[in-house]
């Protein structure tokens, strides 16, 4: 009994490194895996910076909401001053109009949240 099992194992084996196996080839849910030959170049994965996007602008958001406005463009403008890192980190800190809806939106939610 056992024999028989081995020989259906090492069967089952052979299949699929030879290629046989239909299963490893279509992928799981029968798609290929395998890329598409005609799209070419560079694939960015939008959603995933999509998300990254999102989550800075919302941590600005909460920053700029905590601190209040003058005291976070404060910070920003001594960033700005000093020379390499810093500045580009001021850059990308400095208050856009979506951070700024995005302060006004969740601003009453953090007050509630704070209380809590």
């Amino acid at each position: 009994m056992a024999d028989a099992n081995l020989k259906s194992f090492h069967d089952r084996i052979s299949r699929i490194e030879h290629g046989g196996h239909h299963g490893a080839r279509r992928g799981l849910f029968g798609r290929s895996r395998a890329r598409d030959p005609e799209r070419r170049g560079l694939r960015l994965p939008l959603r995933g910076l999509l998300i990254v996007g999102m989550v800075f602008v919302g941590m600005k958001a909460a920053l700029m909401s905590e601190l209040g406005t003058e005291a976070y463009l404060e910070k920003v403008e001594a960033l700005s001053a000093r020379e390499g890192y810093e500045a580009w980190g001021a850059r990308l800190m400095a208050p856009d109009p979506v951070t700024i809806y995005t302060r006004d939106t969740i601003g009453p939610f953090l007050v509630n949240l704070a209380r809590l």
